[in-house]
């Protein structure tokens, strides 16, 4: 039997994410809610909560391995639960999928660094006026999306959990795993694939990251085909 692939989606976003990988990939996908966060918990504490939690549903207990990655934001608390679930259940995790992510916090320019801090500072209704006219004035163009994609993206937005939202965006700003990530001694292989026009995520030259020619952050959308592809590949079918 196929063992389980499960993504994390990217800040702000849900599992409408990744439907076209769901179209794909059918049950053997699977999309798990985010848990709310505790006041002043960093990223790498809140990971290792939500993996205490994950350990005990059936797609955990009752597979013999499985894959876990996500897109973005949703790449870095990937890594950070399989680090938990290895230390635990050594064996357990077979590979990490990263998606428009990274393995270090190099990934975080910056600029997009001071935007989330202030971000996670703002309040909601400003947040959700600057979200909206980022959405409207080209972000939804610039990645090229179809009108059902823009659809999906338009709808998280609505429906956008912001004390969550602003918590991740100074987890994602703070986030530090030093060279935990970084070895080529992980217990776990890291797989990755980027954009090669990706805005938010620099672009990576090394050898092993997968680069998509010409494509931007959006990738799971844009590029589905090749990311399913990528998925089966490094899942091995199975």
């Amino acid at each position: 039997m196929a063992r389980p692939i499960i993504l994390f989606p990217g800040l702000g976003a849900d599992s409408g994410l990744f439907f076209e990988q769901k179209k794909h990939f059918g049950e053997r996908l699977f999309t798990p809610d985010w848990i709310a966060p505790k006041s002043g918990e960093g990223l790498s504490q809140y990971c290792h909560r939500f993996a205490e939690q994950l350990l005990g549903t059936p797609v955990f207990r009752d597979s013999n391995g499985v894959y876990l990655g996500g897109l973005s934001f949703g790449g870095m608390a990937a890594l950070e639960i399989s680090s938990v679930v290895q230390q635990k259940h050594p064996g357990k995790v077979k590979g990490v999928l990263l998606i428009s992510s990274g393995r270090t916090k190099q990934i975080i320019q910056p600029l997009f660094r001071i935007q989330a801090m202030i971000g996670a500072r703002l309040p909601n209704i400003f947040l959700k006026w600057g979200l909206n006219r980022e959405l409207a004035h080209g972000f939804l163009e610039a990645e090229s999306l179809n009108s059902e994609q823009a659809e999906q993206l338009s709808a998280m937005l609505d429906k956008l959990d912001f004390n969550f939202f602003k918590w991740s965006l100074g987890a994602c700003a703070t986030w530090n795993p030093g060279d935990r990530y970084q070895s080529l001694q992980t217990p776990f292989p890291i797989f990755e694939i980027q954009g090669e026009k990706d805005t938010i995520i620099p672009f990576s030259k090394e050898a092993s990251v997968v680069t998509l020619s010409g494509a931007k952050h959006l990738i799971q959308y844009t590029h589905s085909r090749e990311i399913n592809q990528w998925l089966e590949q490094n899942t091995h079918g199975g």
